[in-house]
């Protein structure tokens, strides 16, 4: 039988506000009608291949699923490590949506006993794979972060464990670990449900995101701290990238307080780096808009 989604408890902070989206850029003179109509449609039907492609992807998912009860990823009450193996890689291959690791995850039934041996080779499968040439798989580094984010997003897997299992990993100098590290940054991140990425959850905000980054940074700055700065920094740009989020760091919940914190966060990972003045920082930290145009 499959065992229910797990429910971990939250913390009572309260719930970060969403970023306002920015204002509209005006329209050139050039533009016309017509043009806004043939963008909308074609988005659209972008919109409607995407939706079709994952619903395909999840049917591929269900059969492997499904196959994969003859060679069972657990037995017995042991990790059948080989065919768990197995499995990853064959999810990982197919898998488009975060739902996708979910259901994957859920129909493996593991007991709880196996709940942590379990994450450790998922986690380690899913390493491995994102340092691999796996067919058919555009991005093998975003497809491992977007399956780690999406079960411990889900409580499959803690995010305790996710932070343990990197942390002990920062001897490595694998570009594919900072990398992996820098998206889970930004999939943790406390959004709305309506944002389109990060996290959202009842009681997840900025303090508690602070924390993991903090500790995940202050551990790799020892051994490594260029990776840790451009881990940090790419995480931020990528958030500012967002639909509506160009300012998002003007907006709450940052506040003065919060964007110097991250400006001595990434200045302490890039010592030479000269910040000393407003004008001086905005070019270090360029595209980065932590401050407001005058």
């Amino acid at each position: 039988s499959v065992p229910p989604r797990p429910v971990e408890p939250s913390p009572s902070s309260p719930t970060a506000a969403p970023a306002a989206p920015a204002p509209p850029a005006p329209a050139s003179p050039s533009s016309s009608e017509t043009e806004t109509a043939e963008e909308k449609a074609a988005k659209a039907a972008a919109a409607a291949a995407q939706k079709k492609a994952d619903a395909a992807a999840l049917d591929i998912v269900y059969d492997l699923c499904q196959a994969h009860k003859e060679k069972p990823c657990h037995a017995d009450g042991l990790l059948q490590a080989e065919n768990f193996r197995n499995f990853v890689k064959e999810v990982f291959t197919a898998a488009t949506q975060p739902n996708h690791w979910e259901e994957a995850w859920r129909r493996t039934a593991f007991p709880e006993e196996l709940r942590a041996e379990a994450s450790q080779a998922f986690l380690q499968n899913l390493l491995d794979c994102a340092t691999s040439d796996v067919a058919q798989v555009k991005d093998p580094v975003i497809a491992a972060a977007l399956a780690i984010a999406a079960l411990s997003r889900s409580f499959y897997i803690k995010r305790q464990c996710v932070e343990d299992f990197f942390i002990e990993r920062m001897q490595s100098d694998s570009p594919s670990t900072w990398q992996i590290l820098s998206w889970l940054l930004f999939h943790w991140f406390p959004q709305t449900k309506t944002a389109g990425w990060g996290w959202s959850r009842i009681g997840w905000s900025w303090p508690g995101w602070w924390k993991v980054a903090e500790r995940l940074l202050n551990q790799a700055q020892k051994n490594f701290p260029e990776a840790a700065f451009k881990m940090l920094k790419e995480a931020l740009v990528r958030m500012q990238e967002q639909r509506g989020c160009k300012h998002m760091f003007l907006k709450p919940p940052f506040d003065d307080l919060r964007r110097q914190m991250l400006i001595e966060k990434l200045s302490s990972l890039a010592p030479e780096m000269d910040v000393s003045t407003e004008a001086k920082a905005k070019e270090a930290l360029a595209p980065l808009k932590f401050w407001q145009s005058r």
